[in-house]
């Protein structure tokens, strides 16, 4: 039975039907059940979070099975618990809404044997984007076995589009998550999907783009058939495919000839495997072209195979690895990050403690980066002596974002790189660990899908906690109660959906500011043959030496399989065997090879694959030098675990400096310098979407912009031309004015600042001098239309720019969402109200906190009942318009229906904007907020990924 459009989806389900089981004498009759309340209306593609209350009536321990329904059939999410007499438990279930065009209401039923609890919920419909925001067009025609890349474009191109998710002939398949989404999306502003059609027949795809505004939705048609477009085709690829041998000071021409029979190459995309990074997207066009790049050693990485994506222009995509650099033997500062403080709560710092090593025969000075989507967020010159070792720290803060995000994080010595993917976490992190040990994925559709997971408290207090087993939607959930140090394992699972196409996606097991995830696959048809699984890994090794995985093959047909199984690294298949394994049986092999001699210790991953079926682990290497390890710092430890950069010079830090921070704008630092000596400043600014940071980005070093030894005085001043002048006794550095609302000096690095430490904090409280002038609300008219009312907003923006901000209709039932940019001078929209009761109020805020911290500005409608047929409405109801308008939050009080302009206190921002970590906060003009001007961040962290994220509970 087909279940209907808005119910659509993987494990969907927003019903709940609390059972007991046989044990005891426990019955049906002994639990009471109900709703408790519902998030709807919701609009399509976000969340429909249900919460329930299960109350044993008894004086008995009963165990509780509560499952969702979708009317009466149990499609996924379950609580099992004990539940003891008289004790009452809430129960939280939430449903990842299908991208319906148009509203729909339906019931959300809580039954029990002896009863039922329903309430009626609604999904408004939303509008497709617009064609030139969708690639693909909508009709495409492809052969058996072709590959096609979907792609979105969201509203606001220039933050993180959101969490996309994607759905196969109505199946849920997958969502636009992870380090190579955020990577794409911050070269092209797009969320991407790639999904395989082996067979014939006609598909539809379905985009559902979650939005900080609307969301919207896309569709596609896609005809599989024999004599359609096979897609493009790499012909050839120079040099010749395999080991690629270049060092770190060379450049290397890599060259790709393609071709389409259709003439309809379009772009070839250029990653470096295992770092999760993008070189270059070349163009290309017509039946047949050539793409180049040059790429510097320094910029690849030993092992990190080369990936190129072809794609031509109706989505069709060929993936081709053909070369895997490798380094050969000579001398350069090589880099290694020994450690990582990741997970990181969103606004946190990140740190990375770095290892150097001059493998030279003469004393290297370098500039030391972070990079993070193409932007250096930290850097710090460094000199070592050949054959020294050298440690330090590098970091950043990372921007508030509303949803966690995963990204990739280079650090790089111009010689020698490294990298690791880190993942920040929008509500904080938990005092909990998660692992997923294992899954029993592939499974076919319909049976049931375990994980199972390891929960540890890392804390110093207990901790009880609910764990979801998510997959699009919460399918599973168990609560944990850990003392500190403790660990449980958990076995979650659910019964899939019997879902008609073959789909690949991801399971995570989750709690607030703890995740693990696993790529999980389910078979429309039946398992494949052979499933193999890395039972264990002898790592850490030792460069050089052998590397073993020991695999298990299981046989889940009734009927003896063989298979070539192989061990593949950096895309090469470095061991293999054949293996025969008989129905119903398991058998174990090892495959393993000799690893390269590195100098320093790797992690990358290892991938066993049998045909169709693959599982994946991630190793360690041990560098040969023994350098980077946890337990040799390979040198001096800088600053891991000293002063956490209060700014205010303790410790001694600089004493001899005099530190004047004349305003918000002028800073004055006097003093004497040596040759190398480098004095910054810190800033935060205000764009036209949110307050930004930087961390050391104008300075000056003495011998290199002025002359050594230097005695005098050092001006830091916000201007128009940024730069530095002056001589050996007065300096002046022209700060860069970054910001549209305005820019203020948080702080001064001395000499002895680690990184962008700050060693002086500006004392004055300069939010003032960055906010933007808080808009005016107000309800300008209030009309009857049809079952409600046309309400007409208007606001007021005495800022000299637009100003974009996060805004949403925070009660009631409107039909639109207020907008989010705000334009210079004002403006006004209209919404459909149609209130669901007479005490229903239509309330409009605008939030200002990516400015800093500044109070929320809201204005609402008078009561439903107020407004009748549209009589004006009485006076004795609180503030109001002549047309009926008034606050919600009572701040506007001279009786005329706006909030005044200065609703919000910018005082509230004082410790946002005149704080600066002293792991540095490299938020630019290109890594503050959302929307910044060049488009080329990812989902990293260093920009507000909310413009479009799920409100997703």
């Amino acid at each position: 039975m087909r279940r209907r459009g808005y119910l659509v989806g993987l494990g969907t389900g927003v019903g709940v039907l609390v059972s007991v089981t046989d044990r005891g004498l426990a019955t049906a009759t002994d639990l009471s059940v109900r709703i408790l309340e519902t998030n709807d209306p919701v609009e399509a593609g976000e969340y429909l979070n249900v919460t329930a209350e299960v109350t044993n009536t008894t004086a008995s321990e009963l165990e509780v099975t509560a499952e969702f329904l979708v009317g009466g059939d149990p499609v996924g999410g379950r609580w099992i618990f004990q539940i003891e007499g008289g004790e009452t438990r809430d129960l939280e279930f939430s449903h990842l809404t299908y991208p319906v065009r148009q509203d729909v209401e339906f019931p959300v039923r809580v039954e029990t044997q002896d009863g039922s609890d329903e309430r009626l919920v609604t999904v408004t419909g939303i509008d497709d984007l617009p064609t030139d925001r969708v690639r693909p067009g909508s009709q495409v025609t492809v052969a058996p076995g072709s590959t096609v890349q979907f792609e979105t474009e969201p509203d606001d191109a220039e933050s993180y589009g959101g969490v996309t998710h994607w759905y196969v002939d109505d199946d849920y398949a997958g969502w636009s998550m992870g380090p190579w989404q955020a990577e794409y999306f911050g070269w092209t502003g797009r969320d991407y999907w790639q999904y395989t059609f082996d067979e014939p027949g006609t598909y539809t795809v379905r985009a559902s783009v979650v939005q900080e505004g609307a969301n919207a939705t896309a569709e596609w048609t896609v005809e599989v058939a024999e004599g359609g477009h096979g897609g493009p085709v790499v012909e050839e690829v120079r040099p010749a495919p395999g080991r690629l041998t270049v060092s770190n000071e060379e450049t290397v021409e890599l060259a790709v000839d393609v071709s389409d029979a259709e003439g309809r190459l379009e772009e070839v995309v250029w990653w470096l495997g295992h770092a999760d990074r993008i070189l270059e997207i070349s163009s290309v066009s017509g039946s047949s072209d050539t793409a180049t790049l040059a790429v510097d050693g320094a910029s690849l990485c030993h092992g990190c195979p080369v990936i190129v994506w072809v794609r031509s222009s109706d989505g069709t995509v060929t993936t081709a690895q053909p070369w895997t650099p490798v380094e050969p033997d000579g001398g350069h500062l090589h880099v290694s990050i020994r450690k990582s403080n990741d997970p990181v709560g969103a606004g946190d710092p990140l740190e990375f403690v770095l290892d150097l090593e001059n493998v030279g025969t003469e004393a290297a000075t370098r500039e030391v980066s972070m990079i993070v989507g193409g932007e250096v967020v930290d850097a710090r010159s460094v000199t070592v002596d050949s054959g020294g070792t050298d440690s330090l720290t590098l970091g950043y803060d990372t921007y508030p974002v509303r949803q966690d995000v995963e990204f990739p994080v280079w650090v790089t010595t111009g010689d020698d790189s490294d990298h690791r993917t880190v993942s920040v976490y929008a509500d904080g992190v938990a005092d909990l660990e998660i692992r997923i040990l294992e899954t029993n994925a592939p499974v076919a559709a319909g049976e049931v899908l375990s994980v199972l997971a390891e929960v540890e408290n890392v804390g110093t207090e207990s901790i009880t906690r609910d764990i979801h087993l998510a997959a699009g939607d919460r399918v599973a959930s168990e609560r944990v109660s850990l003392e500190p140090g403790a660990t449980e394992t958990l076995q979650l699972g659910y019964e899939t959906y019997p879902v008609r196409r073959n789909v690949e996606f991801l399971v995570s097991v989750e709690t607030d500011g703890a995740c693990d995830r696993r790529l999980v696959r389910v078979y429309a048809d039946g398992l494949p043959a052979l499933v193999p699984r890395i039972r264990e890994v002898n790592d850490p090794v030792t460069g050089g030496e052998r590397l073993e995985a020991t695999v298990e093959l299981e046989n889940r047909s009734g009927e003896r399989a063989t298979e070539d199984v192989s061990l593949v690294v950096g895309g090469e298949v470095v061991d293999s065997a054949s293996v025969t394994v008989d129905g119903g049986e398991t058998e174990t092999l090892a495959l393993g090879y000799e690893t390269y001699p590195v100098r320093q210790d790797v992690e990358f991953p290892i991938t066993v694959v049998a045909g169709e079926e693959r599982d994946e682990r991630t190793v360690s290497v041990r560098g040969v030098d023994g350098g980077g390890g946890e337990g040799d710092d390979g040198g001096s430890e800088d600053n891991e675990d000293g002063d956490d950069g209060d700014g205010e010079g303790e410790d001694g830090a600089d004493e001899d400096l005099e530190v004047t921070f004349v305003d918000c704008s002028r800073v004055e630092v006097t003093g004497s310098f040596a040759a190398g000596d480098t004095i910054m400043a810190h800033t935060a600014f205000n764009t036209d979407h949110g307050i930004g940071t930087t961390a050391g980005e104008d300075f000056v070093t003495i011998g290199e912009h002025v002359p050594a030894p230097f005695s005098g005085t050092v001006i830091f001043e916000i201007g128009d031309d940024r730069g530095v002048s002056g001589d050996d006794s007065s300096a002046t550095v022209t700060v860069e004015d970054y910001g549209v609302l305005g820019t203020a000096i948080t702080g001064i690095g001395g000499p002895s600042a680690i990184g962008p430490e700050t060693t002086h904090s500006n004392p004055h409280d300069c939010s003032g001098s960055i906010a933007p002038i808080p808009p005016g609300l107000k309800v300008a008219s209030v009309s009857p239309a049809g079952d409600g009312y046309d309400v007409t907003f208007g606001y007021t923006n005495e800022n000299e720019v637009s100003i974009i901000v996060g805004s949403s209709f925070t009660a009631g039932t409107a039909s639109s969402q207020p907008p989010n940019e705000l334009a210079a001078g004002g403006g006004s929209f209209t919404t459909r109200w149609t209130p669901r009761s007479g005490d229903e109020r239509l309330e409009w805020t605008v939030d200002l906190s990516a400015f800093g911290g500044q109070e929320p500005v809201r204005v609402a409608t008078q009561a439903a009942r107020t407004y009748g047929d549209g009589e004006e409405p009485s006076s004795d109801d609180g503030a109001e318009t002549d047309d009926g308008g008034e606050t919600a939050d009572g701040a506007n009080t001279d009786g005329d229906g706006e909030t005044d302009g200065e609703g919000s206190e910018n005082g509230d921002a004082t410790d946002e904007t005149n704080e600066t970590s002293d792991t540095g906060g490299g938020q630019t003009d290109g890594t503050d907020a959302e929307g910044s001007g060049d488009g080329e961040s990812t989902d990293d962290g260093t920009k507000d990924t909310d413009d479009n994220a799920s409100n997703d509970g």
